[in-house]
């Protein structure tokens, strides 16, 4: 192109632009500098006319600016219905990105009203003077929607939701081509086949690059499946995918493979693949120029690129979406650092940490202080990587949600959980098991704290008008510390933290669940009996830290974890076998295994366990100890972490007022609990003044309504266990006109409650999980935050005969003395008169205070 640029030669050019067939050659491969000027200035002429008229929506979105788009949504006079198409599609990509999900799902809704409208075509784009219009035609626009409510679902949790989006856009993909703008939508009767036309070149490339993103999408997350035949499939499939053309390297095709191929590997912990598919060179530099241009351009005209340097002032394509540009980079030396290459990644880590700009975004912060701290441990400087690991943590800790909003787009992120197990590790080597004691709790309570950030569980259902107040006034903190931290590129912690000491003060109960409390050691031995230890374990990867507290000391070691899930799980069948005692087996292993390396150092006859990860699922009263159980050497109690004490001391009120729910009538005989029905009478007989709901009296809304005022509170019925989603795991209830009879987890932590005990005497009530950290919230959790001091439940299915026994005899005894020695002697009796084999008598647990 010359310096001439003629009349005609602009009216020649909107022509193309209209037809989606601008092309740019190149006789040669430009190196990563020159590639980017090419794209640059090669339109810049036209591109500051076409530039002209172009709307602060479409700047916005060009420029990777969502949270401006978000922002101005909240204004009272915004009005979807009132923007044109291409500005609903910025929005609804706006809200995407920063995470704003209600604002999401209307926008959509809008959008997808808008292209059916539009014979199936969704205008993304109107530029300049000229009004140059870019329309998706058919396939292409459904491909464009598609990949972006995959996107969201991912980004909200839905992992299946994603998967399954995702592979309709790889299968739209392989069946039906992407048209160019200059063919009208006659095309789509249905759509039209691959084979039926020549593709247009750029629309050729979005159908591939939707290709690549709907199969790495496929791929990663059936990597975090844990499947990995099928998410090497996928990484095959990306593999094969063409990449040779000129048009394919002008509009980075092979750099989004590239990209995708190391999210699928690094989520395989196959280094070595991520490593070669992160630093793939040839004579342009390869993967060296996947930019946020590209991430935000994908869907745009080649014309577009030029349009950016007027729009943002800069040629820098890495200044376009910080973010997007952001990840290849950290992938690159993560992938360096798990292959050994010290020095590379020690290079790149510093080069990250230079950048200002890295600490205003947390999650990206955090990561890149995790890696060179990971460095420092493995040159033997563990002071250094003690620091990075502390920061990394401050960093972590300072927000309340999983993922800030912009760091939430990285498609690859770290698992908060290992910078704790690292950190954990180096202190115990080190000799400071009081402050590896303090940042496990703090562990624990961050996984807790991600999973009802990412459920968005705190809702009007859980919390009071008090609390709901206190958390939009947290959150509106929150979000004000982190924008001034992005502002600054500076990281917030010490505002952070103070805003988290307030809210500590105003509720602690709430604080639990939003924050992480800096809990010390000292603090944890203060709360302990003179008369009980405290054993608390902490799983990370194949790392088992034990500790073992008292008032007087903390002492800390390092265990084997590799396989401990598979283990606990062979002892848990064996007890589901009562004919059997191919429990002795399993359970003498998990003895040597668990409690041996610790037993010289507990003096006291009582024991609190602090279980993490699979051990959550452990019978410890049921773990053979010489000729006889755990049961019969300790008293024991269960808590799901040790700074818990601080809620669940105090004594027994001289209030006896027991509230006993047996039997709900479900409507189906096959969940008819007669056992459980006779149980809940003979308590209720047993107990001055107890009252017993049965049967269709049972229901979820009678136990709201009364439950408040028990000081006991007894629960006869089916438990349903959901491991995948643990705020869904319920008590089965009798359904009536107010209420389903499902009384959720997520219901349960809404309940306000004053009682001493809470007995959940069915089936798996005990269990719960998630996938990293503080392995149980499900019920007993929920139980405790509503205002439970101490909750026994069971572990798995139970007899009814002996559970109905078991209940009678520990009601009859606790009158006597605390919950804890009542339970130990109704199981004890169970063992000793009734059956032997655990299975009749190791299912209940105590949790929480001995009251």
């Amino acid at each position: 192109m010359s310096g001439e640029f003629t009349h005609s030669h602009h009216e020649k050019m909107q022509t193309r632009i209209r037809r989606g067939t601008v092309q740019i050659t190149s006789a040669s491969r430009p190196a990563r500098t020159q590639r980017a000027a090419t794209l640059a200035t090669a339109f810049l002429l036209p591109s500051l006319i076409l530039t002209a008229c172009t709307d602060s929506t479409t700047r916005a979105t060009l420029t990777g600016d969502f949270q401006t788009i978000n922002q101005s949504a909240q204004r009272s006079d915004f009005d979807l219905a009132s923007l044109d198409m291409n500005e609903v599609w910025a929005f609804c990509q706006a809200f995407t990105k920063a995470r704003t999900f209600d604002s999401y799902d209307k926008c959509m809704v809008e959008l997808e009203r808008r292209v059916a409208a539009n014979e199936g075509n969704l205008i993304y784009m109107v530029q300049g003077l000229f009004d140059a219009e870019f329309t998706a035609y058919g396939a292409h626009a459904e491909g464009m929607i598609k990949t972006l409510k995959s996107e969201a679902a991912q980004a909200r949790g839905d992992e299946e939701g994603a998967y399954e989006l995702a592979a309709e856009v790889a299968a739209l993909t392989t069946t039906y081509a992407y048209p160019g703008s200059s063919w009208t939508p006659v095309v789509n009767e249905r759509y039209a086949k691959l084979s039926e036309y020549e593709e247009a070149w750029f629309f050729w490339i979005e159908r591939l690059k939707h290709q690549v993103q709907a199969l790495g999408r496929q791929g990663l997350i059936a990597a975090r499946w844990g499947d990995e035949a099928t998410a090497r499939k996928f990484a095959r499939q990306i593999e094969a995918v063409d990449d040779s053309s000129n048009s394919a390297e002008q509009w980075f095709l092979p750099e989004t493979k590239a990209l995708w191929l190391g999210r699928i590997y690094l989520a395989l912990e196959d280094y070595d693949a991520a490593y070669a598919a992160t630093h793939k060179k040839d004579d342009f530099g390869l993967f060296e120029i996947l930019s946020g241009a590209n991430a935000v351009m994908q869907f745009v005209n080649p014309m577009m690129m030029a349009s950016m340097v007027e729009l943002t002032g800069s040629a820098d394509p890495y200044a376009l979406d910080f973010v997007s540009a952001f990840e290849p980079q950290f992938m690159r030396h993560l992938t360096e650092l798990e292959t050994g290459r010290l020095a590379e990644a020690k290079e790149g880590y510093a080069e990250i940490l230079a950048d200002d700009r890295v600490r205003g975004f947390g999650t990206l912060y955090w990561q890149a202080l995790h890696g060179r701290g990971r460095i420092a441990a493995l040159e033997g400087n563990s002071a250094t990587a003690i620091r990075d690991f502390e920061a990394a943590i401050d960093v972590i800790e300072s927000q309340r949600r999983s993922l800030d909003t912009e760091a939430g787009r990285i498609g690859f992120v770290g698992d908060k959980q290992r910078v704790y197990g690292d950190l954990i590790r180096l202190l115990i080597v080190s000799g400071r098991a009081d402050e590896a004691l303090a940042y496990a709790e703090r562990a624990k309570a961050r996984a807790l704290v991600d999973l009802l950030a990412s459920k968005e569980a705190l809702g009007s259902e859980i919390l009071s008008p008090q609390q709901s107040a206190l958390l939009t006034k947290f959150d509106a903190q929150e979000e004000t510390l982190t924008a001034q931290s992005r502002a600054s590129g500076t990281a917030s912690t010490r505002s952070a933290n103070t805003a988290r000491a307030t809210l500590i003060q105003q509720d602690p109960n709430l604080a639990s669940l939003l924050t992480v409390e800096a809990f010390s050691a000292e603090e944890l031995q203060a709360l302990i009996p003179a008369d009980e230890t405290v054993i608390e374990y902490y799983l990370e990867g194949d790392q088992l830290f034990v500790f073992v507290v008292t008032r007087n000391g903390v002492s800390a070691k390092v265990l084997l974890g590799k396989d401990l899930a598979r283990q606990v799980s062979q002892f848990r069948r064996a007890l589901g076998r009562p004919g059997s005692d191919a429990f002795a087996a399993p359970g003498r292993a998990l003895y040597d295994r668990l409690i041996a390396p610790v037993a010289a150092q507990v003096t006291t006859e009582k024991v609190t366990i602090v279980p993490h990860g699979s051990l959550h699922y452990l019978s410890w009263v049921a773990i053979p100890v010489g000729d006889g159980f755990l049961l019969d050497k300790w008293s024991i109690r269960i808590l799901p972490s040790a700074s818990v004490l601080q809620f669940v001391g105090g004594t027994a009120s001289p209030d006896a007022a027991l509230l006993a729910l047996g039997n709900p009538d479900t409507g189906d005989p096959q969940l008819d609990l007669p056992g459980a029905e006779l149980e809940t009478q003979a308590i209720a007989t047993s107990v001055p003044g107890a009252r017993a709901l049965l049967r269709g009296e049972a229901t979820e809304t009678a136990l709201r309504s009364q439950a408040r005022t028990a000081k006991t509170l007894h629960i006869a019925s089916h438990g349903v266990f959901q491991p995948t989603d643990p705020l869904a795991s319920a008590l089965v209830l009798s359904p009536d006109s107010s209420n389903d009879g499902r009384l959720t987890v997520a219901e349960i932590y809404g309940l306000d409650l004053d009682a001493d005990l809470v007995t959940l005497s069915a089936c798996e009530t005990g269990l719960g999980r998630v996938q990293n950290g503080d392995d149980v919230i499900g019920l007993t959790r929920g139980f405790l935050f509503s205002g439970a001091k101490s909750v026994i439940a069971s572990q798995w299915l139970i007899d009814d005969a002996a559970t109905a026994t078991l209940m009678q005899e520990f009601y009859a005894d606790r009158a006597k003395g605390s919950s804890r020695e009542a339970l130990r002697f109704a199981q004890s009796k169970i063992k000793d008169d009734y059956n032997a084999h655990p299975y009749y008598w190791a299912a209940f647990q105590l949790t929480g205070g001995d009251i």
